[in-house]
């Protein structure tokens, strides 16, 4: 309780130092999102489960983004179940996201951080407690590196004594630009977590933009992930097209399987091909689109085959409203459904002020075959939102209901307070 309070008493102060100092002196960027939770679960056994979950997100930088010199970057949330109930007692209660020191010696120049930091280079997508720097060995290459131990919660204690290393050597060709990558995770049982991959982004003629990447685990020496898109226009119509195929087992090896949310996927020998693309016809007030997509198992030998059509109007600056509509045909009574969807958002009510927008979104799911005997489930969602106090603050007002065969209903409100100095550039936490 009490670091959750030291938690909430810094932010404060924090956002009065910020709102009080000169906006020509001041290079902090502050952004805070407070939501006040308040909902009631009741399962399939009819018991009631009622939660008044508190939680903040506060995001601090310090410094100019690309500029030379010092910067300074923070992440994290908290939470306070103001109920009392033990539903999060197994889960954490906040943590530092990321938080660390950057420099950059000077523009398109060198640059190293040290800290938690989020890796995004090549085929690593991990939070690490290390170091990273990065560098332009000439007009056509860039040698990323980083290093450190897995940032890692009371949850995975098991991985504090791993450490990873990697690197990306980046080639740019004008229209082209490549990478080849290598990262291994040393202490992982039984064998280090050794991987390469190679990235790709290129414009070919005609304007069609192609991207993508594979992952070779080396450990196994298989193909642990492909993943490629391509992207072309015929006249207004904008087509897309993916190919996906995961191999779990190579992907989430026991290096890497105690960080990932789909570890247990790691454990299988399931193979999963996604193929699919989507089309979209593009107006000043209105969109038109369809899409399709294939996923196969290999283990499971089942495929499910989901298609919708979808538009999207806009009322110039007062409305935007979208529809979607999609079947799903699986072999499993799980995956056999009919899917319909609705949003709509006013920008401008009558007799109501200027700056409030209303939003709501319904979705709506017809099973096929009952599943724990009932054959639908539903979600809405209504939202209220204005900005107050020179713009720089922002409330939303949020109501919610939901249904299906996993619970009998969920009913839910909320109420959030966004900070972003005016920027609007913070959006609501999921």
């Amino acid at each position: 309780m009490h670091k959750n309070h030291t938690f909430f008493f810094t932010l404060i102060l924090i956002l009065l130092l910020a709102y009080s100092a000169p906006a020509t002196e001041n290079k902090w960027d502050i952004s805070s999102e407070t939501i006040f939770r308040a909902y009631e679960r009741q399962d399939t056994e009819g018991k009631a489960n009622r939660l008044f979950p508190v939680y903040e997100y506060l995001t601090m930088d310090y410094g100019r983004p690309l500029a030379p010199g010092l910067t300074f970057h923070a992440h994290g949330w908290g939470r306070q179940d103001l109920s009392g109930s033990d539903v999060f007692d197994d889960r954490s209660d906040g943590e530092l996201l990321y938080g660390y020191l950057g420099y950059t010696f000077f523009p398109g120049g060198p640059g190293v951080r040290i800290g938690r930091q989020i890796i995004f280079t090549g085929l690593m997508d991990e939070r690490i407690d290390g170091l990273s720097f990065k560098s332009p060995i000439s007009q056509w290459m860039t040698l990323s590196a980083y290093g450190g131990a897995p940032a890692v919660d009371s949850t995975y204690k098991d991985r504090r004594e791993q450490r990873v290393y990697g690197c990306r050597m980046g080639f740019n060709l004008g229209d082209a630009e490549t990478g080849l990558s290598f990262q291994t995770i040393q202490n992982a049982e039984p064998d280090d977590d050794q991987r390469i991959g190679l990235d790709l982004y290129t414009i070919l003629p005609a304007d069609i933009i192609f991207s993508g990447f594979s992952s070779l685990n080396l450990v196994s020496n298989a193909w642990a992930e492909h993943s490629y898109e391509m992207k072309f226009r015929v006249k207004d119509i904008e087509i897309k097209s993916m190919y996906q195929r995961i191999q779990f087992q190579d992907l989430f090896s026991e290096g890497s399987l105690k960080s990932s949310p789909f570890r247990f996927l790691g454990e299988t020998d399931e193979i999963l091909t996604v193929v699919g693309g989507d089309a979209s016809w593009q107006r000043p007030l209105f969109e038109i689109g369809a899409q399709i997509k294939n996923y196969a198992y290999d283990q499971r030998s089942e495929s499910n085959i989901y298609s919708a059509g979808f538009f999207n109007w806009t009322a110039w600056d007062m409305a935007e409203i979208s529809l979607e509509c999609g079947l799903m045909n699986g072999d499993s009574p799980q995956n056999r459904f009919t899917l319909g969807r609705s949003a709509v958002k006013m920008h401008s009510l009558p007799f109501l002020p200027q700056s409030l927008i209303m939003s709501a979104d319904f979705i709506y799911v017809k099973y096929d075959e009952p599943i724990y005997e009932k054959k639908d489930s539903m979600t809405a969602i209504v939202n209220c939102s204005g900005r107050f106090f020179k713009n720089m603050f922002e409330v939303i007002v949020s109501a919610d209901y939901s249904k299906d065969p996993y619970f009998d209903r969920d009913i839910g409100a909320s109420l959030i307070f966004l900070y972003d100095g005016g920027s609007g550039a913070l959006g609501a936490q999921p």
